[in-house]
């Protein structure tokens, strides 16, 4: 087996001249509409933003470990155990 060539056999240009490159070959595509079931694989022309806060009440993003960084290595103590499905689901409003 041959060994990793360690450099790029493509020359290295400046950044500046690398954008100027892009933006002589770059052609901007144009914006159209469409349903959002139709829209797989396109991109947003502009932002959307939500008519209401969403979530609308705070939710478990995802099941894992909620730990406090801040202090450091500290022994950790396991405080309640929530096994999947017994009282919150990921996705389901966090209990008060």
């Amino acid at each position: 087996m041959q060994p990793m060539r360690r450099e790029s056999p493509y020359p290295m240009v400046p950044i500046d001249e690398a954008r100027r490159i892009i933006t002589t070959h770059a052609v901007p595509l144009g914006a159209e509409e469409c349903d959002s079931l139709s829209a797989e694989g396109r991109v947003l022309a502009e932002d959307v933003y939500a008519d209401a806060p969403l979530p609308d009440v705070q939710k478990s993003a995802v099941d894992g470990y909620a730990l406090l960084a801040g202090d450091g290595l500290a022994a950790r103590r396991v405080l309640a155990e929530i096994t999947a499905g017994a009282d919150a689901l990921a996705g389901a409003a966090v209990p008060p």
